[in-house]
């Protein structure tokens, strides 16, 4: 049962990224779409509803999640689109961390924004570290004080705020090449053992450490 549990998922995983990229062929829309499709498709879970959690597919069953579920099924629906990807677990404010044109960036699926630089291009994570970065939005506009509101449900009092906000996770996250070196089942979330053949290595792994 186990096992037959664990293949629909996959399959449905398969299925689901497919779908919700059906019209999409470049890997940065692909990106961004899948994003806002988590985005406006999980609904946030107010006070006072239980917080399940399964397996990352019961997050889209439910269509609920907290902030960790979103980063959790969006590193997962990348994984399944060959986009290494995973989320950073160890702080306050998860981040979806993702490899794009051989670098690692970050969205933010919970807010539905993620970050660019000066090129307009998907923010580095050593670019991330300095202060050339804006925060752009799922319709990739770059965002102002007048969507604080919308966006971060009255979080900040001003787009200087956020970026000092974002710049204090930033600084936690290690770098590109700590997280090259890193082994991938070491980084976190569970983006990783989804499909079957990494779950194999996983086992063997966990089991010779």
């Amino acid at each position: 049962l186990g096992l037959n549990d664990y293949f629909n998922r996959h399959f449905n995983y398969k299925y689901l990224v497919k779908k919700i990229n059906v019209n999409q062929k470049n890997q940065e829309d692909i990106i961004i779409n899948t994003t806002k499709w988590v985005n406006q498709n999980i609904q946030k879970i107010t006070e006072g509803v239980d917080v399940v959690d399964i397996d990352p597919l019961t997050i889209v069953q439910r269509r609920l999640g907290v902030q960790y579920q979103f980063n959790e099924i969006l590193s997962v629906f990348l994984t399944y689109l060959n986009t290494d990807s995973y989320f950073k677990n160890d702080t306050h404010h998860q981040l979806t961390l993702f490899k794009v044109n051989n670098y690692w960036s970050v969205l933010d699926p919970y807010y539905g924004v993620y970050f660019t630089n000066e090129k307009e291009t998907f923010a580095s994570i050593e670019d991330l570290k300095t202060s050339k970065w804006d925060i752009v939005n799922l319709d990739s506009q770059k965002i102002n004080s007048s969507d604080l509101s919308d966006i971060f449900l009255n979080q900040f009092q001003s787009y200087e705020d956020a970026k000092e906000y974002y710049s204090k996770l930033f600084f936690e996250i290690q770098s590109s090449k700590q997280i090259d070196d890193m082994n991938i089942f070491d980084r976190g979330g569970r983006s990783y053992i989804q499909k079957p053949f990494n779950r194999l290595k996983y086992e063997i792994y966990r089991l010779l450490n």
